[in-house]
């Protein structure tokens, strides 16, 4: 089966889809894994030891001071809706337009798609093309349910 999968954000989370796409290789699957580092790191050596394809996809400006800025703003903010805000308008916005082209040419050229939460393109891309689409969070407490409201609101909602 050809699997495609996309991710964005720092070593921690990118490193547990490159090992997914690692296993799923190692069982014989074909699988391409669509990188979106916000450190501009290269994971070519991980995707040749795991023995899966990788794409990287966007660039930012990874000066340690760029960097310590955004995050220092981001640690001052204490709502985590606004920090999500922060580094999604600081860390995402920047290059959605190249993650939705990847998006499209993942879900064209794979069976099914695997992403990261927070790449919403892959979800909306995987629906247009008729894809079979699972969605992977690695912070379970941004997931909402009846025991756990979303972060930053109030526990009495009935959800």
């Amino acid at each position: 089966m050809r699997i495609g999968i996309q991710t964005w954000g720092s070593d921690g989370d990118i490193q547990p889809f490159a090992a997914l796409a690692g296993e799923l290789s190692a069982v014989g699957h074909n699988v391409t894994l669509v990188v979106t580092s916000v450190y501009n790191r290269d994971y070519t050596a991980l995707s040749e030891a795991l023995k899966f394809k990788l794409w990287h996809v966007g660039s930012f400006d990874s000066r340690t001071e760029v960097v310590e800025r955004i995050w220092c703003g981001v640690a001052r903010e204490r709502s985590p809706l606004k920090q999500l805000h922060l580094i999604l308008s600081t860390l995402f916005d920047p290059v959605c337009e190249e993650i939705c082209e990847a998006s499209k040419d993942l879900c064209g050229s794979n069976d099914i798609v695997i992403g990261h939460y927070l790449v919403y393109p892959l979800g909306i891309a995987a629906e247009k093309a008729g894809r079979p689409y699972v969605t992977v969070s690695l912070i379970t407490n941004l997931i909402p349910s009846r025991h756990a409201p979303p972060q930053a609101c109030p526990t009495s909602m009935n959800l």
